[in-house]
């Protein structure tokens, strides 16, 4: 089966979720279940001072969350 990426602002709670067919649905409007299936974007990494080749590997990182989260340029 293919995979596929669905990026949306994360609610703060359930009641804010726009995934309908989910079993944590019931929960506080608050408040998220320690197993909810979302997943927050992942945080872009800085630049090493000394090391170029983790440089090129962290822009590279950081221009595909770029490109996921819709900041690309």
């Amino acid at each position: 089966m293919s995979k596929a990426i669905f990026v949306m602002d994360m609610p703060e709670g359930c009641a804010g979720c726009r995934v309908t067919k989910c079993e944590f649905d019931n929960m506080d409007k608050n408040s998220r279940a320690n197993k909810c299936p979302l997943l927050p974007m992942p945080q872009k990494k800085k630049l090493s001072c000394d090391n170029w080749e983790y440089n090129i590997q962290v822009k590279a990182w950081n221009a595909c969350i770029d490109a996921i989260g819709g900041d690309a340029k």
